[in-house]
């Protein structure tokens, strides 16, 4: 099973698709409004937030399925993530986001699928019509 310090590492060239940060984007959207990202500092922390939304659509194209190797905030600061990221993840299981599948190991439930999922070609074509 993949870990989401794995999967950070990965960010920063998935980040370089725009398809990709859209779907950043709409999830996001949807951890801000759940109350899952802070909206204090948005503008501070708008790097941490996008790469924590970009774990999420990352593990979906991978299977849905994750975990965290290491719960302790030096490991997720390293990893360039939000230093409250195991309270972050619980969060999003208590709202229905996430389902736990074992021992810090994690399932996108089709709640987050929402928001994680691929743009429709009709979508993608608004985007690429839209950019001229």
């Amino acid at each position: 099973m993949i870990t989401l310090h794995e999967l950070s590492n990965e960010i920063q060239y998935l980040m370089q698709d725009f398809l990709f940060i859209e779907r950043v984007n709409k999830t996001k959207a949807l951890l801000t409004a759940l109350g899952v990202l802070p909206t204090l500092r948005q503008k501070q922390h708008e790097l941490l937030h996008n790469n924590f939304a970009a774990l999420f659509v990352s593990a979906y194209d991978k299977g849905g399925e994750f975990e965290l190797s290491h719960i302790s905030t030096f490991y997720s600061v390293k990893a360039g993530l939000p230093s409250k990221t195991y309270v972050m993840l619980q969060l999003m299981e208590a709202k229905g986001l996430l389902v736990s599948i074992g021992d810090k190991q994690w399932r996108i439930t089709s709640r987050l699928a929402i928001a994680v999922v691929p743009l429709k070609e009709a979508d993608s074509a608004k985007h690429l019509v839209a950019a001229k």
